[in-house]
């Protein structure tokens, strides 16, 4: 998980790991060095992720949710 909380970036880990992981990369000191763009892309690729197809946007829906727990904070969900 990599999660900025309020401006504070937040890296965390649990439970077993994917083979196609490169978990070495999690321990590297920088932050942002621990989860790449590239690595991202690899990650989709071997979940099987359609990232190098153009979407059908005609058919896409954006939905966007308030939260009312929480004043201020919205989820976008793109489908």
């Amino acid at each position: 998980m990599a999660m900025n909380d309020g401006g504070r970036w937040v890296f965390e880990e649990g439970g077993e790991s994917y083979d196609f992981e490169e978990t070495a990369a999690y321990s590297n000191r920088r932050k942002r060095d621990r989860f790449t763009g590239p690595m991202l892309h690899r990650y989709l690729v071997a979940l099987g992720a359609p990232v190098d197809v153009e979407p059908d946007w005609a058919s896409t829906v954006l939905v966007t949710e308030a939260w009312p727990a929480k004043a201020g904070i919205r989820r976008t969900i793109l489908s």
